[in-house]
């Protein structure tokens, strides 16, 4: 999956993280884990930013998505346990902080 994102945009290390973590894409199961995760450490903009250019999702439809995910459409613990691993795995705890 090549990123279409500049070195210089502060962005590109979570993309990254997410490209190795999610290689195919991010399953349909997994993806407001994912979005709660996320939105956990970064503004729901910069999530909905990172997962257009990493996944060619609508920027508006992930921010939707990712609010979402905070008040109505909560995934289930499982879920998130196992986007956490995945990041993780991928080195997701050892990004600076933004």
């Amino acid at each position: 999956m090549k990123l279409n994102i500049s070195d210089s945009d502060p962005l590109k290390p979570v993309c990254e993280v997410l490209v190795r973590a999610f290689p195919n894409g991010v399953p349909e199961s997994l993806y407001p884990a994912l979005l709660s995760v996320l939105c956990e450490e970064m503004s729901f903009r910069a999530v909905a930013r990172a997962i257009d250019v990493t996944f060619g999702i609508d920027y508006i439809t992930v921010l939707n998505d990712a609010f979402g995910t905070q008040v109505r459409n909560i995934p289930p613990a499982a879920e998130v346990q196992t986007v956490r691993e995945r990041l993780r795995q991928s080195g997701y705890e050892e990004l600076p902080d933004e």
